[in-house]
């Protein structure tokens, strides 16, 4: 999997990111491949299943569609972190959503993949761009 960055003037490497903290809240906003409500809602349910170990809960935002671009639905989502939410397991899971993401922050808290890149060599069908935000609840 190819992880890249832009903080500053390195480049972040998820590999060498210090532990995930226990408890942490997952802000993510998916560009769902969908001609309708219920095809967005099944791109969800498949993103749901990939992330299922991660999350102890998930609360869905909006589900509607794009305004810039037709056959494409906004999903947001807020996930409560499972208690085994690791560095390994998340890199798992991101490995089989797409194969290129970008990380962003110090220490890294945000990712994106979007099949549009030109690094990006596998994105799950359903998604033309995922963003995942981890926001420490304080």
């Amino acid at each position: 999997m190819c992880i890249e960055g832009r903080i500053g003037e390195g480049t972040a490497n998820w590999r060498n990111s210090p532990r995930l903290k226990k408890g942490n809240d997952m802000f993510v906003r998916l560009y769902a491949n969908a001609q309708n409500k219920k095809e967005a809602q099944r791109a969800l349910n498949k993103f749901l299943h990939i992330f299922k170990p991660l999350i102890k809960e998930a609360k869905l935002l909006i589900i509607e569609p794009y305004w810039k671009i037709r056959d494409l639905y906004v999903i947001e989502i807020e996930i409560k972190a499972a208690k085994n939410d690791t560095k390994k397991t998340l890199n798992e899971v991101l490995a089989s959503i797409s194969d290129h993401w970008l990380e962003f922050g110090e220490p890294v808290n945000e990712w994106l993949a979007s099949s549009t890149d030109d690094n990006c060599n596998f994105m799950l069908s359903e998604f033309n761009m995922v963003w995942k935000q981890r926001r420490v609840m304080t």
